[in-house]
């Protein structure tokens, strides 16, 4: 078996009971996986626990439980708490292609602190990847290297916020997200 990959996985979660363990399992090869949670009534932390993540609030505990505000906050709690230098950022209804860790594994093999835009695929109900839509598919900046980040900023479609000069590259491998309510 192969070494871990050095990444630290952020996934924002609340009341995700359904799509969590998928998420996770696709990651399963990362040295470690934080589930920002915000006070899920469900199964999630049970789930994510199982699959070997380990829980962070996403706020404190009087805000728990109700309507998260800004997401770059949660973010930024995951990132205080990461003990790996590079981030790979996903939504608890979404998992890693294989081709995207691959290309996870080589980035981190290189060394050089970088960001990369991550596609975003849509998969169906009926198991097909969508191919065409306005505006996509979207790709969001959400893996990188803790020396090149200050922190998530925007409260709403957070961001990470680069150095100056920060190499950025494109990859090709995507995260999925299916839609609909499935219990995957």
């Amino acid at each position: 078996m192969s070494e871990p990959l050095p990444i630290s996985v952020h996934i924002l979660t609340y009341n995700s009971a359904k799509t969590i363990a998928r998420a996770i399992e696709s990651v399963r090869g990362c040295s470690e996986v934080l589930v920002i949670d915000g006070g899920s009534t469900d199964d999630t932390r049970t789930i994510a626990q199982e699959h070997g993540a380990r829980i962070i609030e996403q706020r404190p505990q009087e805000e728990q439980g109700t309507p998260l505000v800004n997401f770059a906050e949660a973010r930024n709690r995951g990132l205080q708490a990461a003990s790996k230098n590079w981030i790979l950022a996903l939504d608890s209804d979404e998992y890693a292609s294989e081709e995207l860790v691959e290309e996870l594994r080589n980035l981190t093999q290189t060394g050089a602190p970088c960001a990369c835009w991550i596609p975003r695929k849509y998969i169906t109900t009926a198991n097909r990847i969508v191919t065409h839509a306005t505006t996509y598919p979207n790709a969001r900046l959400y893996f990188f290297h803790k020396d090149v980040v200050t922190e998530w900023v925007k409260p709403v479609h957070e961001k990470p916020a680069l150095q100056p000069g920060t190499p950025i590259h494109e990859l090709k491998g995507a995260s999925m997200a299916p839609l609909g309510n499935r219990e995957e």
